[in-house]
């Protein structure tokens, strides 16, 4: 015999059960007329703010938010957040996947990944995987995305040249450049929240520095020097990862995870 409990027939909720096991979806022939939940899906880089509406039997489901690597070889890698979200019936997801770019390197782009509710701004995001930092044009590495503070930039010329990486409260700071009799330097972008800080590019001496990675704050950009002891840039620093206060529980961050495009796992918990 089936049984059923929790039922609204306002086609909200319904859990069916055989005995004291739960049935998790019926069919009609080859027609699938009833589901607990939803199957799992990942959402691949490149994606910005595909919507995903909650099944109205669901309270809570798991995210893995995986953002991309920074521009270059040595870009940074991106960062990883895993968590359960509590959520309710019929309420919207706008989901963001960040993608590695590719071109200048002293360009800031939107590597991170992020969860958003009640709007696609900035300020509705509530889960937010950090993006790595664009290496440099000397080669200097990008600083890893992710982890409540991103990782710092690869040095170019001086010992505090490279970008860092953002925080929970501020974009990370710029690199700062040597100054010098004969040459010439420029300092490091900070990062802002949401984005990296931009580099800087001097096309005829030292080349662009790396942009700081994407994240909940962004990390700040590499700074650049020109001296009689040759051409140096520094590396961007990584982005920050978040994730809400008191919508999110059993938070696992991973700095530095992945080395190529950005996804996210959207997944039913029971």
């Amino acid at each position: 015999m089936v049984k059923y409990n929790n039922a609204y027939w306002g086609g909200k909720r319904c859990h069916f059960y055989i005995g004291n096991k739960m049935v998790k979806k019926i069919y009609r022939g080859n027609t699938l007329i009833y589901q607990v939940g939803f199957d799992s899906f990942t959402v691949p880089a490149g994606v910005t703010n595909q919507q995903f509406v909650i099944p109205y039997n669901v309270s809570k489901i798991h995210i893995d938010c995986v953002a991309s690597k920074g521009n270059g070889n040595n870009g940074g890698k991106g960062g990883r957040v895993q968590c359960d979200l509590s959520v309710t019936g019929g309420q919207i997801l706008y989901i963001t996947s960040g993608a590695q770019a590719s071109g200048n390197l002293s360009a800031p782009s939107y590597n991170a990944s992020d969860i958003r509710i009640n709007g696609t701004e900035m300020s509705d995001r509530i889960i937010v995987a950090g993006g790595g930092g664009n290496q440099a044009n000397s080669g200097a590495v990008g600083g890893a995305g992710g982890g409540l503070t991103g990782a710092n930039g690869g040095n170019g010329y001086g010992g505090n040249s490279a970008g860092k990486g953002g925080t929970q409260t501020a974009g990370g700071s710029g690199g700062a450049g040597t100054p010098v009799s004969v040459g010439h330097y420029h300092n490091g972008n900070v990062g802002t929240f949401g984005l990296g800080g931009a580099g800087s590019y001097e096309g005829s001496y030292e080349g662009p520095s790396g942009a700081g990675g994407a994240g909940w704050y962004g990390g700040g950009s590499g700074a650049g020097d020109w001296n009689k002891n040759g051409a140096y840039t520094a590396g961007g620093g990584g982005g920050s990862s978040y994730t809400h206060p008191t919508l999110c529980s059993n938070v696992v961050h991973t700095q530095g995870f992945n080395n190529g495009n950005g996804y996210i796992v959207v997944s039913f918990v029971e």
